[in-house]
């Protein structure tokens, strides 16, 4: 760290005084102290410092020494994952909560019952900018440190203080409340099953009930492997026709559904379903619930912060 500051003073000075060409060396000088740094620690410091180097060695032009770093930065990320501990907390819920809730969700017809369960587990944009708000005033050590994910041989996300990443926290908290969440959705649809014994057609029925997924034979067939547990079919099936009703929710609201091709002038390419989430006018299209459909569907599609289900699924990552 001190090689660091001496090199940022001494940038300045060198820019001043005309010796622009000897920067490059301070900048390797750089690379090389957290090269060294990051050796003499645990993985877990190692990955953190390596990216220094790594990144102090590209700004000194020496795109082999950096593209090394890249690679120990991949290997300590593996390594770290045995340095790294588990902590789980047991959260009870009084059978008696769980009943009264299920109540209130599955009554009525099997189409009312699919629409409370919807409401009910929508993740509400507002609810969870105050829990996060309320994370910050319990816990305000916690608001203040950033995070980093890691999956595998590399850091797929980074999530900033309260006050600085306040999207990041939002998309982290909702990401905790959806894995809550599914327990309970789990309960509601036991009850479902057990109180209007849908097949996989009727679910499909209802959900492709403004036609919204073609004719509903892949929608189906993927709910068919969904209560067959043949959970690897039923994400790979699911997972790109919710992607492609959401693309035709946003083009029946009057949202483009296309974009130009980087190299071919004339053609054109769908637009992916992170493009759509991440665009600031698609809330305001899906109109009254907007905000909350978009929070809910990027944290768990699209956003390396949430589960990015569909990014890991469409690359191969899952």
């Amino acid at each position: 760290h001190a090689v660091e500051s001496v090199v940022e003073r001494l940038v300045k000075l060198y820019r001043r005084s005309g010796r622009e060409a000897a920067i490059p060396l301070l900048y390797a000088a750089v690379g090389r102290a957290f090269e060294r740094f990051g050796e003499m620690g645990d993985a877990l410091l190692a990955a953190t410092v390596y990216q220094t180097s790594m990144d102090a060695y590209r700004v000194a032009g020496l795109p082999a020494d950096a593209d090394r770093m890249l690679r120990l930065i991949e290997q300590s990320n593996l390594a770290s994952h045995a340095q790294m501990q588990r902590h789980e907390h047991r959260i009870e819920i009084p059978k008696e909560k769980v009943e009264e809730f299920l109540q209130q969700v599955i009554q009525g017809s099997l189409e009312e019952s699919f629409e409370r369960i919807a409401v009910n587990f929508l993740m509400k944009r507002k609810a969870m900018e105050q829990g996060v708000q309320e994370m910050a005033l319990e816990a305000p050590l916690s608001a203040m440190i950033a995070q980093t994910r890691i999956q595998g041989d590399r850091v797929v996300a980074q999530i900033g203080s309260t006050e600085d990443d306040p999207i990041g926290r939002l998309i982290d908290h909702t990401n905790y409340h959806l894995n809550f969440s599914t327990v309970w959705l789990g309960w509601a649809f036991d009850r479902l099953q057990s109180t209007y014994k849908p097949s996989p057609d009727d679910i499909a029925a209802w959900a492709n009930r403004t036609g919204l997924f073609g004719d509903g034979r892949l929608l189906a067939d993927g709910l068919a492997a969904w209560a067959a547990e043949d959970h690897m079919k039923a994400l790979h099936v699911l997972v790109p026709q919710i992607e492609a009703a959401f693309r035709m929710l946003v083009g029946r609201l009057g949202r483009p559904t296309t974009k130009a091709h980087p190299q071919m002038r004339q053609a054109r390419m769908v637009v992916t379903m992170g493009e759509v989430l991440f665009h600031e006018e698609t809330p305001v299209a899906l109109g009254k619930n907007g905000a909350d459909l978009v929070l809910h569907f990027r944290t768990l599609y699209a956003d390396p912060r949430g589960h990015n289900l569909r990014n890991d699924i469409a690359h191969g990552i899952l």
